[in-house]
C-alpha cells in the first residue's frame, strides 16, 4: 500500500440545504465542479442526488468515465456525499 497511487480524491463543500458544490480531483488534471441541484439536495444522499451527478460527471468526462469506470465513479460520489451529510460543519470554511 505505500506504492499506491491515488486516483481521485472528492470533497462537498458547503451545508446541507443552504447549497453545496461537489469537487472530484485527479492527479495531473484540473478538479472537476459540480452545483449540487438544490431540489435534489434537500435530503442527503439520495439515489437521484447520487445519479444525478454521476450522470454529470459521465456525461462531461467521458474519457476519465471510461478508463475509470462507472462504478467506481458512482461509488466515489455516494460514499463522499453521504460522508458529508454525516459531518455536522463545513470542513472548506
Amino acid at each position: 500500500m505505500a506504492n499506491a497511487r491515488m486516483l481521485m480524491g472528492a470533497r462537498v463543500t458547503g451545508r446541507l440545504g443552504e447549497g453545496r458544490t461537489m469537487e472530484i480531483t485527479r492527479p495531473g488534471k484540473p478538479p472537476w465542479r459540480t452545483v449540487l441541484p438544490a431540489e435534489l439536495d434537500q435530503e442527503g444522499a439520495t439515489p437521484d442526488l447520487v445519479d444525478y451527478v454521476t450522470a454529470k460527471y459521465l456525461v462531461e468526462l467521458p474519457t476519465e468515465s471510461i478508463r475509470l469506470g462507472w462504478e467506481t465513479i458512482y461509488g466515489l460520489i455516494r460514499t463522499t456525499l453521504m460522508e458529508a451529510d454525516e459531518t455536522p460543519t463545513d470542513l472548506a470554511a
